[in-house]
């Protein structure tokens, strides 16, 4: 299926993560046209409106509460285009019918998003605190991440997934979610996004297994959706100690979640590239960059990415 960046842009705003050939060209936010033809709205919301009930339908039919390979992303090798229903074409009429320009259909789009989503965002309760870790060791982390009840993701987890490499690292690398391929691997950066890591590492001559890798979040969200801020502050207190324990010398944070949640800041990433982040509470400086994921999505930043490990790499000399 083509998706054009008007597509792109009303999926992110729904928070639902799209793959797309890294040799399509996108264009940059700044040199979009920023009015739309109500027809070319038209036709899109039709498209969107079908995968949306699509994926409703798919989660009705789950008899199990964890987002299954069927509801997940689908891979780069393997696009999915649902063929739209009576059901999906109702909705996308309705959409059409309260058009009242771009602005509108969005906020619609979101609308209809959150109610196709309202199971999920409605069993959502305030974290509990997690255990004191200040006297346990990294296997004790790991067996209490597994045991881990502390936010509603736990009811929804198949697997934990918490770090894989070298526990006396230097470098420390942490995403943001563990994804599809990695709880189904129970390890951090698998599959495309981790060979694309590991050539980014070994381009800076480091050995990929001299690196401690792990996420910010230790349970994979529905949808691999973006964590909510609890959630998020319940696998901070996990992280911390990991820091403390490996001692690394500088922390890599990829991807806007990971960098907004550990540095305590809204500002997008472009913000927060190409500087030294020290961050209370945390042992180590910290350096953001984007996630690997992402890349292969918009693989016009890499070069971006290649530019902010080159300065994590000036720093760590």
């Amino acid at each position: 299926m083509s998706v054009n960046q008007q597509q792109l842009d009303y999926l992110q705003a729904m928070g639902i993560p799209v793959w797309i050939s890294r040799d399509l060209e996108v264009p940059d936010a700044p040199v979009l046209t920023e009015f739309v033809a109500e027809s070319a709205v038209t036709t899109d919301l039709s498209t969107i409106a079908a995968e949306l009930n699509a994926t409703h339908l798919d989660a009705q039919t789950t008899a199990a509460p964890t987002p299954s390979a069927q509801t997940a992303r689908p891979t780069a090798n393997a696009p999915v285009s649902p063929p739209a229903s009576s059901g999906s074409l109702k909705v996308a009429n309705d959409l059409i019918r309260d058009l009242g320009g771009v602005s509108q259909a969005k906020q619609r789009i979101s609308d209809l998003a959150a109610s196709l989503d309202a199971d999920t965002k409605s069993a959502a309760v305030e974290a509990i605190p997690v255990q004191d870790l200040s006297q346990l060791g990294l296997a004790e982390i790991q067996q209490a991440v597994t045991s881990c009840t502390a936010c509603n993701l736990s009811t929804h987890r198949k697997q934990t997934v918490f770090a894989r490499g070298n526990t006396q690292a230097q470098w420390m690398i942490v995403g943001d979610i563990p994804r599809l391929q990695d709880e189904q691997e129970q390890s951090p950066f698998s599959g495309e996004v981790g060979v694309m890591l590991n050539n980014m590492l070994t381009s800076l001559s480091l050995d990929p297994s001299s690196v401690y890798v792990t996420n910010l979040m230790k349970c994979r969200p529905p949808l691999d959706g973006s964590p909510a801020d609890y959630q998020a502050q319940s696998c901070n207190t996990y992280l911390r100690r990991q820091i403390d324990l490996v001692k690394p010398e500088l922390v890599i944070l990829m991807g806007r979640d990971t960098a907004q949640q550990i540095l305590g800041s809204n500002q997008p990433m472009s913000a927060l590239r190409q500087q030294v982040h020290q961050v209370d509470g945390y042992a180590a400086p910290m350096v953001a960059t984007y996630h690997p994921a992402y890349l292969l999505k918009q693989p016009r930043l890499k070069v971006q990415t290649w530019k902010d490990l080159q300065y994590a790499k000036r720093v760590m000399s």
